[in-house]
């Protein structure tokens, strides 16, 4: 049944009508990626996560309402999702060949410029180490995280009084520790001033990211 698998997708693909129900053509670092998943591995890895959802507390209103998904009550089950993700060659693979094809797509060409993006050399099993370690710090930044995500002009004090500078601190350097960051950090940056309206601001932030 394992080794169906690839041959059952890789015939799905080069059905024409099933391709153009696709988000994005199947071009050849995708078709390379996709030949690269362990699915043996990964079901295996699946399973796991779905086990780990399963312990979600109350996963209705999660499903609901997301944001529940940040509640500290969640974290353990969270950071969980996470660490298995590095474990799942469909992420693992696709992502690198995802990511590639978007760069050459007009319109966030026309966004992130002359940014170029490799990811070829993240290693994701101590990158999502990392990220679920980052989880950990987001949830000491306030005694109610979710009100990080709703601050308006009736609770911008209170919210802000109630951040933890010290995790504010470590949160921000090792969000920069990250290789992701390293190799996102120039698209990301080009993509935030593209979207400023005034022109002498977004020639003062248009930074040379190559000196």
């Amino acid at each position: 049944l394992m080794d169906a698998i690839p041959v059952v997708i890789e015939l799905g693909l080069s059905i024409d009508v099933w391709q153009e129900e696709l988000p994005m053509p199947i071009n050849e670092e995708i078709k390379l990626a996709i030949e690269q998943i362990d699915w043996k591995n990964d079901i295996y890895v699946l399973a796991d996560v779905i086990k780990t959802l399963g312990e979600i507390d109350d996963l209705n209103e999660v499903v609901s309402n997301p944001i529940n998904l940040l509640s500290k009550e969640n974290e353990g089950a969270i950071k969980d999702v996470i660490l298995n993700l590095a474990d799942l060659s469909l992420f693992t693979k696709m992502i690198p060949a995802v990511v590639e094809y978007a760069l050459e797509l007009e319109e966030v060409k026309e966004l992130v410029g002359d940014a170029t993006v490799d990811l070829s050399n993240i290693v994701w099993e101590e990158e999502l180490v990392k990220v679920s370690e980052i989880f950990s710090v987001f949830h000491t930044l306030s005694h109610d995280i979710t009100s990080l995500l709703f601050v308006d002009e009736s609770n911008a004090g209170e919210v802000i009084d109630g951040v933890n500078l010290d995790a504010l601190n470590d949160l921000v350097l090792q969000v920069f520790e990250l290789s992701l960051m390293e190799e996102l950090f120039e698209p990301i940056m080009n993509i935030a001033v593209a979207q400023i309206e005034d022109e002498e601001i977004r020639e003062m932030l248009n930074f040379d990211f190559d000196n």
